[in-house]
């Protein structure tokens, strides 16, 4: 896969018949378009430019080539189309990497999302910069719990809150998991406001069996209503719970369950809702049903799950992992 910067297609009028010919990703209907990350200063209203992940074969004349991975050095003749179609000054750039710094980071069009201490610019399921740190200016609300204090139940520490008709989760040696094994148990951040797109992910300390455990995104106060990705069953699923109805969203998937080490996340952007392990996209899915809450934990079984991370997904933010099929 390589970098490149493409137009969107589309008009964004109506058609005549009656559809509208929506701005999108050039070849993405063409199913070999695989992350994206939106430049466009008004993402409904205007045609622009996107980062995209394309095949490093796609040839498309209207596609400008950046690079093959984040330490490939860019052309100067490329630099000097891109300062052009950009128009922002690129002097200094050489490499992918500072060029995404250049582009995303110095002009405030992301914000940046702590995991596992390091903060990452992904465009589709690939890390393409990495550093310790972003400057502070770029950093996004992002709550953490790595749960290293003593035992602790129900888990609290002035920030969570046990769910509405839920059990409560519990620290136990430095993990959390379920105070009580198999019944629901699930607690939400309540220490910050969360915007509405939002993530929530964790890394499991000890699945068991077919781990009925995943992270939750807009978590209700006062209700039993959340969204949530869950492993069980050898499959995973998008769930909702919506005043203590389960239901499934879109499709299971098949892929293996989850193991020891593995780093599980769900997103929630608008009505689109996506699974995630270990950076790859599992399961998406869409619903209108739940419009704000904040970020959390669900436990079932006996899984125990450590080092949590969340935060918002800002406009601004990675639109990064657009998939098709």
């Amino acid at each position: 896969m390589t970098l490149f910067l493409a137009p969107f297609e589309g008009s964004g009028q109506r058609l005549p018949n009656g559809d509208i010919d929506a701005f999108r990703p050039l070849l993405s209907n063409d199913h070999t378009f695989f992350g994206s990350v939106d430049l466009r200063s008004d993402v409904t209203q205007q045609a622009g430019f996107c980062l995209v992940e394309y095949p490093s074969s796609s040839n498309d004349p209207r596609l400008v080539r950046i690079g093959a991975n984040e330490d490939a050095t860019i052309n100067p003749n490329i630099l000097n189309e891109l300062e052009t179609l950009l128009e922002i000054d690129l002097t200094g750039v050489q490499s992918v990497d500072e060029f995404l710094v250049r582009v995303l980071i110095d002009t405030g069009k992301i914000k940046a999302s702590k995991r596992r201490n390091v903060k990452e610019i992904y465009i589709g399921g690939r890390v393409w910069h990495s550093e310790p740190s972003f400057p502070e200016s770029a950093i996004e609300m992002d709550p953490t719990d790595d749960f290293n204090r003593a035992d602790e139940d129900p888990l609290g520490n002035g920030n969570w809150t046990t769910m509405t008709s839920n059990n409560d989760l519990a620290i136990v040696s430095n993990v959390c998991g379920a105070a009580t094994t198999n019944s629901d148990c699930a607690a939400r951040w309540s220490g910050d406001t969360f915007d509405d797109d939002q993530f929530s992910e964790y890394t499991i300390a000890s699945a068991a069996a077919s781990p009925d455990a995943g992270p939750a995104v807009r978590m209700a106060s006062g209700a039993w209503t959340y969204y949530f990705f869950n492993s069980w069953n050898s499959s995973n699923h998008l769930y909702k719970f919506v005043a203590g109805s389960l239901t499934e969203i879109g499709s299971a998937t098949t892929t293996p369950d989850p193991t020891d080490g593995d780093e599980v996340r769900i997103e929630v952007e608008g009505s689109s809702l996506t699974g995630l392990i270990n950076d790859s996209i599992i399961n998406t899915g869409t619903d209108t049903s739940i419009t704000s809450g904040d970020a959390g934990i669900q436990i079932y079984d006996a899984t125990t799950i450590d080092d949590w991370i969340s935060g918002n997904l800002t406009a601004a933010a990675f639109v990064p992992r657009m998939m098709t099929y």
